[in-house]
């Protein structure tokens, strides 16, 4: 009786941190894709504004150059969510290692 309440409080904690952590995954997704296109807006602004000479070689050559580092930056938050569960998990141990042994 007593594993029982455990485990349905672990599955639901679980369910809960599985939650957050897509939502924090979907947030980031969201956020990493604008900032790739506002991205490239700044480059060209600061391009033209330093008076540089923004033509179709430039600009084509810049957005496929920013294209490549696109998926790096696509996977960050994939990478972001497995830091945090590791950072969580070794705190969980940590807990469970600084607990005094029994008699």
């Amino acid at each position: 009786a007593f594993a029982a309440k455990i485990g349905e409080v672990r599955r639901r904690e679980v369910g809960l941190i599985r939650a957050l952590m897509t939502r924090v995954a979907y947030l980031l997704y969201l956020l990493l894709g604008a900032m790739l296109q506002v991205m490239a807006l700044i480059v060209f602004v600061v391009y033209v504004q330093s008076g540089g000479l923004l033509d179709a070689a430039r600009a084509f050559t810049t957005l496929q150059l920013l294209n490549l580092i696109r998926r790096p930056f696509l996977r960050l938050p994939i990478v972001a969510v497995s830091v945090l569960q590791a950072y969580v998990a070794v705190g969980r141990v940590k807990a469970f290692l600084a607990l005094d042994e029994p008699p």
